[in-house]
């Protein structure tokens, strides 16, 4: 039987040319409500795809939206590291998911937990915490 993520890189593969990964990465999205596992494959595929060696994978896995890649921003600052230093065409999104999350969980008690615990640095900067 063949697998979703199989299926993901077939089309991350196969895809013309000129296809921004965030147009993929949009499609991926909108399967995670469409399976009856809630996108169970598709999200553990992402997270995989987030720590492998290839840049395609890389860089449409940073556009997916529909959730955060990591559970925690430690997590997320950790593994954008890891990305940018390989990639650092990448930075700008693995910034624009961080600023998504520092939004979001603005008043949350994780991110004040994660901001008494030390001042993450990113990427040269100091995030506000």
């Amino acid at each position: 039987m063949i697998t979703i993520e199989e299926i993901m890189t077939y089309l991350v593969r196969n895809r013309i040319p000129v296809l921004p990964a965030a147009s993929l990465a949009e499609v991926f999205d909108r399967l995670i409500w469409c399976l009856a596992d809630n996108g169970k494959g598709i999200l553990e595929a992402r997270k995989d795809w987030l720590e492998c060696d290839d840049p395609a994978k890389v860089e449409v896995a940073l556009n997916m939206s529909e959730t955060f890649p990591c559970d925690t921003r430690e997590e997320m600052v950790e593994l954008f590291d890891k990305i940018t230093g390989k990639w650092p065409n990448m930075a700008d999104r693995c910034d624009e998911i961080i600023r998504m999350w520092d939004q979001q969980f603005s008043n949350h008690s994780q991110k004040s937990v994660w901001a008494e615990a030390r001042t993450p640095k990113f990427r040269g900067k100091t995030w506000p915490g």
